[in-house]
């Protein structure tokens, strides 16, 4: 039964001058044409390859997400926590306990300065803040970069892989046009006893018929009715 590219077997181009008996001349197929049958072939198939693929991607990713939680105790939820982690580095988000020493470093300038609770004070403490924001943002960036490296991914199926070449599709369909062009069995192996055998009206069979079967059988080889005897049968 044939696939979405088509038919199980190709059909097989004309055949100049065939005879049963001794062939014929089979023709060339046009390269631009088998390219064409390859292409539509390719893209009847393409829905089937997708979803292979998909389940095949799928089973890979979980085998290999299965061996490093065996081997790392807690995998998935280490790898999430860390995720979490460059999320908010990248959103710029300051951990608390920084925010809470920035703040205590403010007020500590402020009353060093003798003016605690100052304009200057406060823009000390934003101007760190935000440079704090800036950096946990290139932190975050890194984070990324790193678990992008770190991530273990299985080998993706390519679907291309499984196209016919238009190479492949020309040599099949060469082949299909060189086996069409063949003597068919029967007839010329009927032509060939016709030709071999001689007008005879005895009742030999024609197999038996030969000036060389003696020789064959050995010297002393004889026919009896229908039977070839040899010195051995004697």
């Amino acid at each position: 039964m044939g696939g979405g590219g088509g038919a199980a077997t190709l059909p097989a181009g004309p055949v100049s001058a065939y005879n049963p008996a001794y062939g014929g001349i089979p023709t060339v197929p046009n390269p631009t044409a088998t390219a064409g049958a390859a292409n539509a072939g390719n893209a009847a198939n393409l829905p089937e390859l997708e979803g292979t693929a998909s389940n095949l991607n799928t089973f890979n990713q979980g085998q290999l997400l299965g061996q490093y939680n065996m081997a790392i105790p807690n995998y998935a939820a280490l790898t999430q926590t860390a995720s979490g982690n460059a999320m908010s580095a990248l959103q710029g988000q300051v951990p608390q306990d920084v925010i809470n020493l920035l703040t205590q470093q403010g007020a500590e300038r402020g009353i060093t300065g003798g003016m605690p609770g100052s304009d200057n004070s406060n823009a000390a403490y934003l101007r760190a803040l935000g440079l704090t924001s800036l950096g946990q943002m290139q932190t975050g960036m890194q984070d990324l970069h790193q678990l992008s490296a770190d991530a273990p991914i299985a080998p993706i199926f390519n679907p291309s892989s499984m196209f016919v070449t238009p190479d492949q599709e020309q040599e099949a369909q060469m082949a299909a046009n060189l086996y069409a062009s063949a003597p068919n069995p029967a007839a010329a192996a009927q032509n060939a006893q016709s030709i071999a055998t001689p007008p005879d009206k005895s009742g030999i069979p024609w197999w038996a018929r030969g000036a060389g079967m003696p020789v064959s059988l050995g010297p002393g080889s004889y026919l009896q009715g229908n039977t070839w005897h040899t010195p051995a049968s004697i």
